[in-house]
Formats: structure tokens, C-alpha cells, sequence
């Protein structure tokens, strides 16, 4: 028998003939061990009683042997369907990680686990008659958006985790990061005990990755907490799964193979394994609305009351405090009154744009916005996200132009120059750096007269803070960018941003701008985040935008402008023959890379018929262009550049 091997470490998929005393042993999806020229390569079957068409001179080679012992779940077979027919990934590296290689019999303990250890007697009841009503309503529903700004969301949440694991089923709380998010856990362990929890992410042990891997597969009643990579962890009985803060860009994975986004992800585990999800968010995705059932723990009128007011500012050389908001920083101090203020960059750095149309320089492996650093021998742009290093050299993906300039410095910067406005102030930084190193559950943010902080910030415990005056410090870079959710991304900064400081009285919400027509902000302070967003959603389904379409982000990269272009328009001719009637296909459009060796362009193409987007998908799969191309495809992209 002849079979189809996807092999991981390659990515490609070959023929080999499977042995007569193998035949029986596996099916699709089946971890075998394969020769690969002089080498023994691990990959997955793909598919049996293949028949394939080779050239006389061609002579298959036998499969070695199996490369597992272990039975998986039975809702493998359609989540790695759905990873590879939505995300252009390969069945190698899907099977990969949802088979991960440290799950063995050797890890695997005798113990038999039908409860869970103690659960809080507190937390058994509630009286609370907006939960109950949550509760009720998410128990009639596959997906469920809990949407509130108060304790109330979470409550619910954690409770029905609570209930959940009371009847012996397993729990998956999700987070975008842990620094962050360390309030949140630290009410999940204390509401349903921290014998119960286990972590996964990036910097837990591999002897602690084991142990977690074994119990979930042997079905412990726990509850795991982690970030995007632990949705695709191979629960035997996950009955419920809850994401926080859903509407973070962390939980798309477009680094690093394979793609995928979490809460899709998290939907489609539960048509398959019959769990629920309930997301919570204080402002949520616009795909998060039209996918889940809205439970609204406010009412639909509710406004959080505080004046909004755009000031017409721009940031330059480093300056970031306009002489209007000076005032009001300073008038807020004298009345020992608190402010926040906001800037979503980090340290003393300053990012490197455009001089003509403003674009910011990204980091081509992860999209992140880079750095200007300068040392006594040399300058370059540097990514604080992944480590990239790259030239100064820069070419605008937009307009073209080569001229870039430094501007935005960051939340340190910011705090600096605070410092000097008002000496006597006690001024605290929070941003991914210094989140990391203290600790969010003991700090008393009341003790400080002005914080300085990313988004992040405003996920830290402000229960005890009464801001009366709020800031975005850029509304510029954060609005006028390539992306199309830019609005969706900055509204949801300003209205939680808006919530927060709405708890203190004739409070005021500052937004510095150089162009106050970039955003509605008349209307602004008669609105609550669910009205902005049914209105940008019909802006979206206006000109066939996400969630209303389906988006995909294709680059090819060569060592030659001449290569390029020639594939390319060749597959643009290929794409708009074939499926001219069911996609938009837009582009090309040229990239600013690291090394003029190096040509880059882009085609964004939408599509409304996900059948035909599937078949152009895996089309492309099975049609690798020439060696000297690479191709990424990316599907519901969050970076652009």
C-alpha cells in the first residue's frame, strides 16, 4: 500500500510504501518515521492507498516505523481539517502540535482522577440576579459574549468554570499574556483553588509542560490557564473554555507556523467536542459580536459620562506633553486628584516614519513597530518584540518614499519629561517591562499621582484609583495606519480608557491628535462601546471588510524584482481567470525589506464563498512557487507589513 506522509521539520508531503506489517497499525494522522535523503524524518499519514503518477527512474521508499503509541482524540481529525483548510498550513505541522512530542506513555501516571481537589465553599452559590441570568442564558448557547465593564463579567465566568469543574469536567481559561493578566489569575486561583490550576506558557518548565500534558490527557478534572498556544492542548474532556480580553491582537499567531486565531480555534473544538466558550471583554472584537451570543451586563443605554477632548497636537522631538494638558496634569496634582496617561510604546526609543504619509517602520518577521537606536559606532531599528535587528534603510510599504524620520519616543520618555513639569509628583511607569517585575495583586496604584502606561496598564487593579483626568497622548499613530481595525483598536483603548475614569466624578478624557477629523468625537460622549461598534460594523459590510468577508494576506519574497514580477503576474492571472467571479483580488503592492538583494510584494485578496476560498487555498498549497520564491500565506491577517 502506497500512503502520503506530511513531514514536519520540511513541510513537504511524499509517497512512500507502506510495509506489510504496518498495514492495519495506522490511518490518517498516524506519526510514522520516514527516510528523507540521508536522514530519518518524523511526519504525519495524510493519506492511505495513494496513487500517485512518477517517472520511470523514481523508486518510493518504505516507510520505517510507527512514531507513537499513544490514541488521540477523536476531534484531532476535524481541528487539524479546520487549521489546515482556513490557515494554508500544512497537516505535518498542524498534527505537530496538537500530537506534541512529549506526550508519551512514559510521562503518563497510574493515577485515576474522577474529582477535583478541594473547591472554595464561598464560591459554591450566588445571589447575584445578573449572573444568574448569564449563567442561564450561556447554558442555552455554544458561544457566549459576556460584554460588561464591571466585576460582574468575571464573576460569571468563573463561576460557571466553578460549576463546571464541581462535575468532574476540565476548564481552559485563556489570557493574552501572563504579565498582564496576573490580577486575573490570581482571582482564578483563589476562587477556584490553586491546587486545581495548571499554567502553560512560554516560560514554564518543560518538566512542568509534561506533567500538565499528562493529566489534562488523562482527563484530570482542572482548570488550565494560559496563553493562545493552549487551545490546541489535547484535553480528553474539556467542557468549557473562557477567553479574557478576546479582543487582544496576541491571540492571532502569525510569527511563527502554524497559524491560527485562538477564538476560532476555541468555536471550532467546540462543535466538535460539544464544550462551550464564553468570551469576556470590555470591548469587544467585532467578529467576537457577530460570532457569539451577546449577554450585555449593562444597559444598552448606559454612557460612561466624561468630557472628551481632543486637543489638535502632533508629538515631536520627543515632546509629548501639549501645553494644554501641562495645565490640566499640573491642576489635577495641585488638587491631589490622580491622572493616567497613555502611549503604546515603550522605554526612551523612538519609532522611525515616513516623513511623507507617516507609516511607521514594522519589523518584517512579526509586524511589531521598531525602534530607533543609535550607539557610538552604529544606528539601526531594532524590535523589542522578537530581537530583529534591521537597517535604517528603510522603504515605505505605502507611498514608496525612502526619507524616514524619528518620531514617538516612549512611556519612559513620557515619564521623563513629566518629571520635569511637575518635580514633586509621584509618577509610576507600567508597561510590559516593569509589569514584569512587579508585582500587580500588592501594588497600591492610589500611592501615585500619575501613571504612565501602555494598554496594558489598564488591565492592572485600579479598584481603588479614582482618575480624574485620562490621556492618549498620540491618537495619530495609533488611526492613521494601513490597517483597517485601526478605529476598531483605538476605540477599544478609549472606551475602556472612557469606563475607568467615568467611576470619579467631572472627570476629564484628554486625546491629543494632530488631525481631530481622523475620529467621531463629537458624538463621543453619547456613546457606549456597543454603539460604535454596530456602527463600524456597517461600515464594514459597506465596502467588504472583515468579519463580513473573508481576508487573506499573500506575500512572495525573491532574490530579484525580475523574478517577481514575472510569478507574480503570472498567479494573478492564474487567480483572476479561475476565481474572478467569487474574490477580490487587490494588489500588487510593493514591501520595504531588510536588503535591497531582496524584492517583496503583497496581494490582499477577499472573498465572501468560503468553499472557493478553501479550494483557492489549498490550490496554492499544492502549487509552490519556483525555488527561488518564497510565498507566506496569511488568513485573517493582523499585520499588513
Amino acid at each position: 500500500m502506497l500512503v502520503s506522509v506530511s513531514l514536519i521539520k520540511i513541510s513537504k508531503k511524499l509517497d512512500y510504501i507502506l510495509p506489510a506489517k504496518l498495514e492495519g497499525q495506522v490511518s490518517v494522522g498516524t506519526k510514522v518515521k520516514v527516510p528523507f535523503g540521508k536522514t530519518v524524518q518524523l511526519g504525519f499519514i495524510s493519506a492511505l492507498d495513494t496513487k500517485p503518477v512518477l517517472a520511470k527512474n523514481i523508486k518510493l521508499k518504505e516507510v520505517l516505523d510507527l512514531a507513537e503509541d499513544l490514541p488521540f482524540p477523536p476531534y484531532i481529525s476535524p481541528l487539524s481539517k479546520f487549521l489546515t483548510g482556513t490557515y494554508a498550513n500544512t497537516l505535518g505541522e498542524t498534527l505537530n502540535v496538537l500530537k506534541p512530542a512529549i506526550l508519551t506513555k512514559k510521562i503518563l501516571t497510574k493515577n485515576e482522577f474522577f474529582k477535583p481537589s478541594a473547591l472554595p465553599l464561598f464560591y459554591e452559590s450566588t445571589e447575584n440576579t445578573k449572573i444568574k441570568e448569564a449563567l442561564n442564558f450561556a447554558s442555552k448557547q455554544q458561544n457566549t459574549l459576556f460584554y460588561g465593564s464591571s466585576f460582574a463579567p468575571t464573576e460569571a465566568a468563573l463561576f460557571a468554570a466553578h460549576k463546571t469543574l464541581a462535575k468532574g469536567g476540565q476548564v481552559l481559561v485563556l489570557v493574552p499574556d501572563v504579565v498582564s493578566s496576573a490580577k486575573l489569575i490570581s482571582e482564578i486561583k483563589q476562587k477556584l483553588g490553586a491546587q486545581n490550576i495548571l499554567l502553560w506558557h512560554s516560560k514554564v518548565l518543560l518538566s512542568e509542560r509534561k506533567k500538565t500534558i499528562a493529566e489534562i490527557y488523562q482527563g484530570k478534572p482542572c482548570v488550565v490557564v494560559g496563553t493562545r498556544s493552549a487551545v490546541l492542548l489535547p484535553f480528553q474532556n474539556l467542557k468549557l473554555s473562557l477567553m479574557f480580553y478576546e479582543e487582544d491582537k496576541l491571540f492571532k499567531q502569525e510569527e511563527m507556523r502554524p497559524y491560527y486565531h485562538t477564538r476560532e480555534v476555541l468555536f471550532e473544538r467546540a462543535k466538535a467536542e460539544g464544550g462551550k466558550v464564553i468570551l469576556i471583554s470590555e470591548a469587544p472584537s467585532l467578529e467576537a459580536l457577530k460570532s457569539a451570543a451577546l449577554f450585555n451586563f449593562e444597559d444598552s443605554k448606559t454612557v460612561a459620562h466624561v468630557s472628551v477632548i481632543p486637543l489638535e497636537y502632533s508629538v515631536r522631538n520627543n515632546k509629548f506633553i501639549s501645553p494644554q494638558l501641562a495645565l490640566l496634569l499640573e491642576d489635577n496634582f495641585n488638587k491631589s486628584k490622580q491622572s493616567l496617561l497613555l502611549i503604546n510604546r515603550l522605554g526612551f526609543a523612538g519609532a522611525y516614519s515616513c516623513v511623507f504619509c507617516e507609516t511607521l517602520a514594522k519589523c518584517k518577521k512579526c509586524g511589531a513597530i521598531l525602534s530607533h537606536q543609535k550607539t557610538a559606532k552604529k544606528e539601526f531599528l531594532y524590535c523589542k518584540k522578537c530581537g530583529a535587528k534591521e537597517s535604517i534603510n528603510q522603504i515605505c510599504p505605502r507611498c514608496q518614499n525612502q526619507i524616514f524620520k524619528d518620531t514617538l519616543g516612549g512611556t519612559q520618555a513620557v515619564c521623563e519629561e513629566v518629571k520635569t513639569l511637575i518635580k514633586e509628583a509621584k509618577i509610576l511607569r507600567l508597561d510590559s517591562q516593569t509589569l514584569a517585575k512587579i508585582d500587580l495583586t500588592k501594588t497600591n496604584f492610589a500611592d501615585y499621582d500619575i501613571i504612565v502606561g501602555t494598554s496594558l496598564s489598564l488591565r492592572a487593579n485600579f479598584a481603588k484609583c479614582r482618575f480624574t483626568l485620562g490621556a492618549i497622548l498620540d491618537g495619530n499613530s495609533a488611526l492613521k495606519t494601513a490597517d483597517f481595525r485601526a478605529t476598531e483598536h483605538f476605540s477599544q483603548m478609549l472606551f475602556t480608557l472612557k469606563n475607568l475614569l467615568a467611576r470619579a466624578t467631572n472627570s476629564r478624557l484628554i486625546v491629543q491628535i494632530k488631525d481631530k477629523n481622523l475620529f467621531d468625537f463629537p458624538t463621543l460622549e453619547n456613546k457606549n462601546y456597543l454603539t460604535f461598534a454596530n456602527e463600524e460594523a456597517e461600515f464594514r459590510k459597506e465596502f467588504n471588510f472583515p468579519p463580513y468577508t473573508k481576508l487573506i494576506h499573500l506575500i512572495l519574497t525573491a532574490s530579484s524584482q525580475e523574478n517577481l514580477d514575472t510569478y507574480g503576474k503570472a498567479m494573478e492571472d492564474a487567480l483572476k481567470n479561475a476565481y474572478k467571479d467569487f474574490m477580490e483580488i487587490e494588489g500588487p503592492v510593493s514591501c520595504g525589506v531588510k536588503s535591497k538583494k531582496i524584492a517583496q510584494i503583497y496581494y490582499l485578496i477577499k472573498s465572501k464563498n468560503d468553499a472557493m476560498l478553501a479550494n483557492f487555498l489549498q490550490t496554492l498549497r499544492q502549487t509552490p512557487p519556483p525555488k527561488k520564491l518564497k510565498m507566506k500565506i496569511l488568513a485573517d491577517p493582523y499585520n499588513f507589513f
